[in-house]
């Protein structure tokens, strides 16, 4: 009796190491998390200091700027990087032992000029108001929070006109948008622009159509620029939402959130 009772107790000793051993996970299971990104201002005047860093030993973060996904063989960050021209970043960090992080997204635009006033011919949602009608043009970018106030969420299209204190001449237009599926936030679907030379007459500039996302991507701030070329003394933008969230996401069908965190007349 005294036999089997040790033997029970032994194969129970056994079976529960097999489970423990199994909770733990092996080092080349375990991700990074995304670095943390530092920027001295997201809108270049002369220039803006940007740096990359993850406080874990042995990480390497690497980056890309031309749209592609950084990988061990990808530039280097290696202190401080100092930009003066637009330009989109893509960062991930690195470790021998362990999965690499997600990749985060960067855009940094120029600073652009200022406007004399903007009117709304529709409005965003109470709920994502912003910091008022001029969220859009105060010269300062939004974070990858939605919920801070240099966001304007609409459930539809966004629809304003522009105006310059005098004739101006505008060679492209920055768009600033979250793109966040997880929330909801779609990236624009189509992009409407009209020009006025005197502030009443206004002539169809520029029609954008955007694709769908065809998959789950990570939270990223994107700037979209549209060519302008004229002088101008209004600028008319109507930018729809996404009017059918696409299949494979589980509000599919529904209404995609739009957001916007500024608007850039360089």
């Amino acid at each position: 009796m005294r036999t089997i009772v040790f033997l029970i107790i032994t194969l129970a000793f056994i079976s529960c190491s097999k489970k423990s051993s199994s909770n733990f996970l092996k080092k080349s299971e375990v991700q990074l998390v995304q670095p943390t990104i530092h920027i001295s201002n997201q809108l270049i005047d002369s220039f803006v200091v940007l740096n990359a860093e993850l406080n874990y030993p042995n990480v390497e973060i690497r980056y890309t700027t031309d749209d592609s996904e950084p990988n061990k063989d990808s530039k280097l960050v290696d202190g401080e990087l100092k930009i003066t021209e637009p330009i989109n970043f893509k960062f991930k960090a690195f470790h021998p032992e362990l999965v690499p992080s997600q990749t985060i997204t960067t855009s940094l635009a120029k600073k652009g000029k200022s406007i004399k006033s903007i009117q709304w011919i529709s409005r965003p949602s109470e709920k994502y108001s912003g910091s008022g009608e001029n969220t859009l043009t105060n010269h300062t970018k939004g974070s990858l929070n939605f919920g801070d106030k240099q966001w304007l969420g609409f459930d539809n299209k966004a629809h304003a006109t522009v105006y310059f204190e005098k004739p101006t001449d505008i060679s492209s237009i920055d768009l600033g948008y979250l793109s966040s599926p997880g929330s909801w936030i779609f990236p624009p679907r189509l992009i409407k622009i009209s020009i006025s030379k005197d502030g009443n007459t206004f002539i169809s500039k520029e029609i954008t159509e955007l694709k769908s996302l065809e998959k789950n991507v990570n939270s990223s701030i994107q700037i979209l620029n549209i060519p302008i070329e004229e002088s101008v003394l209004a600028i008319e933008l109507e930018i729809e939402n996404e009017s059918e969230i696409p299949s494979w996401h589980e509000g599919k069908g529904k209404k995609g959130w739009l957001f916007m965190d500024e608007w850039i007349f360089n």
